[in-house]
């Protein structure tokens, strides 16, 4: 007896799909590797994104502490020194001492000379600041920027209206005479009876 093959034959068509499922197979292992590397390619560039802008972050940090510290310390000796006139001066309105001004009039002129050294002090520096954050986020982000910084000052100027006070004219109080008629009047004294 002759022995037969026992592996079925396939058909051209049955070959001709196996070969396409096998292209296909082999396609979709390139895309899956083609993504997989851009993916990585991608996660690499927004890491360093991530790292540069901590850095510079921290680089802000510390350059703002810097420039803070000099101007702090120096406010704080100004306010100090002013807290110490001001001190005795309170002292003195405590004691009652002939000459020294009253308690309110001495915390008066203390808050003031605090204002005024806060205002000398602090303002043109946070000013200076502002206008180079402006400057910074005008370049930075260009007319987004700008649209934004636009629709705030129109939110700040309404806000202002709306909140300003209002000054209405008071009208003068409105009088009524009232006239009594000889008719009220006797209808009225006959109720009285």
């Amino acid at each position: 007896m002759m022995a037969t093959n026992s592996t079925p034959q396939m058909t051209d068509s049955q070959v001709q799909t196996q070969a396409q499922t096998m292209d296909n197979t082999a396609a979709t292992t390139d895309n899956w590797k083609q993504l997989r590397m851009e993916g990585s390619a991608r996660l690499d560039r927004i890491g360093t994104i991530l790292k540069t802008a901590f850095v510079e972050t921290k680089t802000e940090f510390q350059s703002g502490t810097e420039v803070m510290k000099p101007l702090a310390q120096e406010l704080s000796s100004t306010v100090v020194e002013n807290l110490k006139e001001t001190g005795t001066k309170i002292n003195d309105a405590w004691t009652d001492k002939p000459g020294s001004p009253d308690v309110p009039t001495t915390l008066k002129s203390l808050l003031s000379s605090f204002a005024a050294t806060v205002k000398a002090k602090l303002f043109p520096w946070l000013k200076s600041e502002a206008e180079t954050l402006d400057a910074k986020l005008m370049k930075n982000y260009g007319e987004r920027y700008g649209a934004a910084k636009h629709k705030v000052m129109v939110a700040k100027a309404w806000y202002a209206q709306a909140t300003a006070p209002v000054d209405v004219p008071m009208e003068p109080p409105v009088t009524v005479d009232v006239v009594a008629t000889e008719a009220g009047a006797s209808q009225a004294a006959t109720t009285h009876q």
